[in-house]
């Protein structure tokens, strides 16, 4: 009798977040949604990083982000590239611009 492989929770996220990286973040990272509690020291995400991270899942080419200091752009940023660097194999191009 063959037994069979359980595959960890981030795992298959990891194969599911190839064109999500909304999918990437929470359930490969471990960052919780909006409203859920912290987990140690993992801040949830923002809504505007929710809405962003869809936006970049459902094809939009162009995206801005205009705010203040500290309101999270950077790990944004750290979050898309590694997602992009780990989902998307050799050869993958990372263009981003920062100010």
């Amino acid at each position: 009798m063959t037994k069979a492989i359980e595959i960890p929770g981030w795992a298959q996220a990891w194969l599911e977040s190839a064109g999500d990286p909304l999918r990437f973040a929470t359930g490969v990272m471990g960052i919780p949604m909006p409203g859920e509690s912290a987990k140690a020291d993992i801040l949830p995400l923002l809504q505007w990083q929710v809405d962003m991270f869809s936006a970049i899942r459902d094809g939009r080419r162009y995206i801005s982000v205009r705010s203040a200091h500290g309101v999270r752009k950077t790990s944004s940023l750290c979050i898309l590239v590694l997602w992009a660097l780990l989902c998307h194999g050799r050869g993958v191009k990372v263009p981003y611009l920062a100010g």
